[in-house]
């Protein structure tokens, strides 16, 4: 089953799960989370000029697969059980992050994996951080950490920026930490964006200096 913001309890489902385990009876349905709402994928580019080319982030693990992490003490990770994201986080993230650009009406051109492009920008980068801070006595909130470059056609580095954010998480379960993160990284693709425009500015001069030569 996957859903945008359902809420469950934590601790209760694993509870739940042991007591029906040792009933012998099958284990609660996994719950996964897609941060990209219905539509948002497919959805055109809002006007605007420039093409932007989301590769796939990297991610370290444990951030590098579909587990919902959350910090329990500096040194201590642990898992959501029987909550996930529908796909990794770095899928994720990139498809996220690309819709908020799609969307933003600053790009004639938005996709993701779209292989070699003739014009514009390559984007991608490395997820840095991201899981649930829960520290004992501290409002839990989703940590998010997200390291972008951009590249021309000929692959210079014209941006290079690390982009971090904490918000609070509007409940204490899995469905409240997935819209934490769907907050933080809106709130970071709107962070990146003067960046973006103005890597995307530098590279259409860069190629018309090229093509005067």
């Amino acid at each position: 089953m996957i859903i945008t913001g359902v809420r469950a309890r934590r601790g209760a489902v694993a509870l739940i799960a042991a007591l029906l385990g040792c009933a012998g009876a099958p284990p609660p349905e996994v719950v996964y989370y897609d941060l990209v709402g219905p539509g948002e994928r497919t959805a055109p580019a809002a006007g605007g000029r420039g093409v932007l080319v989301i590769e796939r982030f990297d991610a370290a693990a444990p951030y590098d697969g579909d587990a919902l992490t959350l910090r329990t003490a500096p040194l201590r990770l642990e898992t959501y059980h029987y909550h996930r994201l529908a796909s990794s986080v770095p899928d994720q993230v990139s498809e996220l992050l690309a819709a908020e650009w799609r969307g933003s009406g600053r790009f004639a051109h938005v996709e993701v994996d779209g292989g070699s492009i003739d014009a514009g920008l390559s984007v991608g980068g490395r997820i840095v951080v991201f899981e649930e801070l829960a520290l004992p006595g501290e409002t839990p909130v989703a940590h998010v950490v997200v390291a972008i470059t951009a590249r021309t056609v000929t692959g210079d580095v014209v941006l290079r920026q690390t982009f971090e954010r904490r918000e609070t998480m509007p409940g204490r379960d899995a469905g409240a930490l997935v819209e934490a993160f769907r907050s933080a990284l809106r709130a970071i693709a709107a962070e990146a964006l003067p960046a973006l425009e103005t890597a995307l500015r530098q590279a259409a001069a860069d190629d018309a200096e090229l093509g005067d030569r």
